[in-house]
This record gives C-alpha cells, sequence and structure tokens, in this order.
C-alpha cells in the first residue's frame, strides 16, 4: 500500500499514518482521542501495538480518550471513568473492572503531567468540566465515559 495515497487509504489505516507523524517530533506525551473509533478489530490490534512500541522503544507518555473498555483495560495502567464530565472512579484497570475504585480516589506521586481544572467540549456541549489528572511519566491513562447528549431544539 506504499504507493497509495493517504486519502485513498482505509480510515483505519490513515488513523496509523497520522499516529507515525505523531512520533516524528519525539513527544514525550501524546493526547489520543478515541483513536479505535470506526476502524475494524484487526487494525484496533495494530493500533494498540503501535502506542506500545511507542510507550516501550521511545518512552513516550499517552493520555487516552476511549469508549473500548478492552483497549482501556489492556494498554492503559490508571483508568479515570468519566460520565458527563463528573469522575465517578480511577484506579487501575482491574480496579475499575471490578468497581473497587469508585469513589476511592488514588493519589499518584510526582505526576509527569498535572491537569487542574480541564474543560473540554463540542459548541456548548460540555464533555469534560473541572478534571482534574496526574499522568506518571511513561504510563497509559485513559479518560472514559458516555457524553452527555445536545438537547433538541425545535
Amino acid at each position: 500500500m506504499r504507493h497509495q495515497p493517504a486519502g485513498k487509504l482505509s480510515g483505519g489505516q490513515q488513523k496509523l499514518i497520522q499516529f507515525a507523524s505523531m512520533l516524528m517530533p519525539e513527544p514525550k506525551l501524546i493526547l489520543l482521542d478515541e483513536p479505535m473509533a470506526g476502524i475494524n478489530p484487526k487494525l484496533i490490534e495494530r493500533v494498540v501495538e503501535s502506542i506500545r512500541f511507542a510507550n516501550e522503544k521511545f518512552g513516550v507518555s499517552f493520555l487516552v480518550i476511549e469508549h473500548n473498555i478492552d483497549v482501556v483495560t489492556d494498554i492503559c495502567e490508571r483508568i479515570v471513568v468519566l460520565d458527563q464530565g463528573r469522575k465517578l472512579a480511577e484506579g487501575t484497570p482491574d480496579e475499575i473492572v471490578h468497581n473497587q475504585a469508585c469513589g476511592r480516589p488514588i493519589s499518584v506521586v510526582d505526576p509527569s503531567l498535572s491537569i487542574k481544572n480541564l474543560r473540554a467540549g463540542y459548541g456548548s456541549l460540555d464533555i469534560l468540566n473541572g478534571v482534574d489528572l496526574d499522568v506518571p511519566q511513561g504510563q497509559f491513562v485513559a479518560l472514559m465515559g458516555r457524553t452527555a447528549r445536545a438537547s433538541r431544539r425545535s
């Protein structure tokens, strides 16, 4: 496929090209917003392999926003679960899967990235509102949860 123009590749293949281009400036942290959305299971495996490779080979940390719980529990060392921007749980994948972390934020010592009062959304729709997050160097962290539905206007 190396002779194909990028615009002719599938959405998942284009995501792999975008991922490779993100690594070129040798970042310390990459934010991935729903990297598995709209791609087939085989390409999901390739993206997961690429994330693991970048983390292990180059020490890149990742902040992942993803709805695919299998991917999140597979690649992330710490998880924050949100519902309409409100934090429901924070912990390791095992704690989250077994619901042991709900209501008990787990502190992180000496974070490489510290975010306070993060707000983000689309137009007038708040997706994240007042989120605090610490990310240790070399770790994967995911923010996940369902989004609020925008009200329909007549």
